[in-house]
């Protein structure tokens, strides 16, 4: 016995809301018949099958071998891909016959709206795309470069998709509403049927006959709330990414909150640093509602709402003074740490010697006239720096490489300040804790400092036999002069020009005014040849 039959029987009688007698009485049985088929006790005669095929708009194959639920889905499922078709190819036709109505001016009156509308669409993606980005930055703090570029460039792909999706939708809503749901209208009543001698006759206007797209008094504000709506879709979904902003904003205030309360007693400013978080909580609360409200049409609760942000703004007044008040009393200390760690290299000296670093800008630089082919680099630091390192840039150019703690490590920044409250204290952090010693012989000594200023600019004083170098910064395409040996000063020259034909010293720029016409612009020379 097929036991499909039986459960598909059963489904579609159920689904038809029929009783085993009313499907009875239809196919002219007894119910204890329909009850034995249910039950698989036995099996109707080919006519009742057919029968109920034709009842329920069903081929024997279906009723008989298939899973009627199955079925069922596979026919709406092609229904629902035929309907979306159908609707695409309806909506085109009627594009098309509504243009190939209109006038000129009237097409040109549509196109203009759907180009406004479409840049008003790409203005907000801007917006829209510069706010999200903004709130995702804070990720590169605390996510590797990898991942950080990997969720970028995914949530850039998923917010071109989504906006680009809901901006099509936007802009077809608004031409539907706006032309072809007025224009189908129009179209029904341009048509008359009637009878003349019993005969079906339509009545055809004159072909040359245009529609009219809107009434004047519909087209006088009609375009501006179709665009109107748009904007404020569009501002919804803005406030979507401004309400998670001002979501994740919460979290960080609740815990500076916890933190500043759990501390209240290790320094009184803290009293003034809790308030304020209680007060930018309540703040930031009253912005997640109004934003809330306003997205899903809820009914703002102005009054509420209000004497929170008041009540939020008088806690802020009160913080505010009594963290001054308390921070009168703390002293700024600077600190004069004594060197902990030392690292030492001794390298063979070459004239093409030298030293570079990526934060390092002061050198010191010991004679020691003995060294005439060693050059030894000395690097003293405190507790400030986790790490130094001396790594072979090339075969003649040593890098100083230094893993900063107050630039990475968050807990020793944040016990330092916390020991400093105790004693009424902020320090004053500087890199004076960190030294680089340079000792070769004074010969080997400029030549190094010469290969270190290339392209740079630079100082270079003698105290106490010790030279002393410090680095300004680092020019890309630049021509510097000599004094007294060392590169002092470089200006960046752009244009096409022969380096051979162009010099600069401390008087200026000096090139062949016959072949180069020369000026000087934001500190920088532009050459080029006349």
């Amino acid at each position: 016995m097929n036991s499909n039959f039986a459960e598909n029987l059963r489904r579609i009688r159920k689904e038809h809301n029929l009783s085993q007698e009313q499907l009875a009485d239809k196919l002219g049985v007894s119910r204890q018949s329909v009850s034995k088929w249910e039950s698989q006790q036995a099996y109707p005669e080919m006519d009742k099958v057919i029968q109920l095929c034709n009842m329920f708009n069903l081929n024997i194959d279906e009723l008989l071998n298939k899973d009627i639920k199955e079925v069922k889905e596979e026919k709406e499922s092609k229904n629902r891909l035929n309907k979306y078709l159908d609707d695409f190819l309806n909506f085109v036709t009627k594009t098309i016959n509504m243009f190939s109505s209109m006038t000129g001016s009237q097409k040109i009156k549509c196109i203009f709206e759907q180009i406004v509308i479409a840049l008003t669409l790409l203005i907000l993606f801007f917006i829209i795309g510069g706010i999200g980005y903004s709130l995702l930055e804070t990720l590169y703090l605390i996510l590797p470069r990898v991942a950080y570029n990997f969720i970028i460039g995914l949530l850039e792909f998923i917010y071109i998709c989504v906006y680009l999706g809901l901006s099509i939708i936007a802009m077809v809503h608004v031409f539907k509403k706006r032309y072809l749901d007025y224009y189908t209208e129009v179209k029904k009543e341009v048509v008359e049927e009637k009878i003349v001698n019993e005969e079906k006759e339509e009545v055809n206007l004159p072909k040359k006959e245009k529609i009219i797209i809107r009434d004047p008094k519909d087209s006088e504000y009609g375009f501006l709330n179709g665009v109107l709506k748009c904007i404020i879709f569009m501002v919804k979904i803005t406030l979507a990414f401004v309400f998670m902003g001002f979501a994740c904003s919460l979290v960080g205030f609740v815990a500076a909150f916890v933190l500043s309360l759990i501390h209240i007693f290790v320094n009184p400013i803290f009293v003034g640093l809790t308030i304020g978080f209680i007060a930018l909580i309540i703040a930031n609360i009253v912005g997640l509602v109004l934003i809330y409200d306003f997205i899903f049409n809820k009914k703002i609760r102005t009054k509420r709402l209000f004497i929170s942000f008041l009540v939020a703004i008088a806690l802020g007044g009160v913080a505010v003074a009594l963290t001054f008040v308390n921070s009168l009393n703390l002293k700024v200390v600077r600190e004069n740490f004594e060197y902990k760690d030392n690292i030492n290299e001794i390298y063979n000296y070459t004239n093409d010697f030298n030293i570079k670093s990526y934060a390092i800008t002061e050198y010191k630089f010991v004679v020691d006239n003995n060294m005439t082919d060693k050059v030894e680099i000395n690097v003293n630091y405190n507790d400030t720096f986790e790490e130094i390192n001396l790594d072979n840039y090339d075969s003649n150019t040593i890098l100083i490489r230094e893993d900063s703690m107050l630039n990475g490590n968050l807990i020793y920044i944040y016990r330092t300040i916390l020991d400093s409250l105790k004693k009424n204290e902020i320090p004053a952090y500087t890199y004076d804790g960190f030294e680089v010693v340079i000792t070769t012989s004074e010969s080997n000594i400029r030549n190094i400092i010469k290969n270190m200023t290339e392209h740079k600019d630079s100082d270079v004083f003698i105290k106490d036999g010790n030279y002393y170098l410090s680095i300004y910064r680092t020019r890309s395409n630049s021509s510097c002069y000599l004094k007294d040996g060392y590169h002092y000063s470089c200006v960046d020259i752009y244009g096409n020009y022969d380096e051979k034909d162009i010099s600069y010293d401390e008087n200026g720029l000096h090139y062949d005014s016959s072949k180069y016409d020369c000026h000087k612009e934001y500190g920088n020379y532009y050459c080029d040849n006349k």
